[in-house]
């Protein structure tokens, strides 16, 4: 096992384990919005599903993909604890939450009034 000068391992198996689970979680949110985008886009024209499509179904499906990505912050930074607590590397996780936390924001400012239908 290779250690650089600062200490850091390569190999660490927290840095990867938060790495895969940051990406996993955004590849769940992105593909849930990707779904949902579809899904409004048949609610235009003459067919419409009233149902399918009404102002309840359409936000809860914009707020999908931010409440998984907030589900999963929030799930990063008590891994962050969890790995403070003994004495591992903790400061992956915390940064997994961070990634996470942040483009939870940038999705929700920017799907929200696409996919609810505000201000149209």
């Amino acid at each position: 096992m290779y250690q650089n000068p600062n200490g850091l391992r390569h190999d660490d198996a927290e840095v990867r384990d938060a790495i895969r689970f940051g990406l996993l979680v955004a590849a769940l949110a992105i593909a849930f919005l990707v779904v949902a985008a579809v899904w409004v886009s048949t609610c235009d024209g003459t067919t419409v599903d009233t149902a399918a499509c009404g102002a309840s179904q359409r936000m809860l499906l914009a707020l999908g993909a931010p409440a998984i990505l907030l589900i999963g912050a929030l799930r990063a930074f008590l891994r962050t604890y969890q790995t403070w607590k003994k004495q591992q590397t903790w400061w992956a996780w915390q940064g997994a939450g961070w990634f996470l936390m942040t483009l939870m924001l940038l999705v929700l400012t920017m799907s929200l009034p696409a996919l609810a239908g505000i201000g149209t």
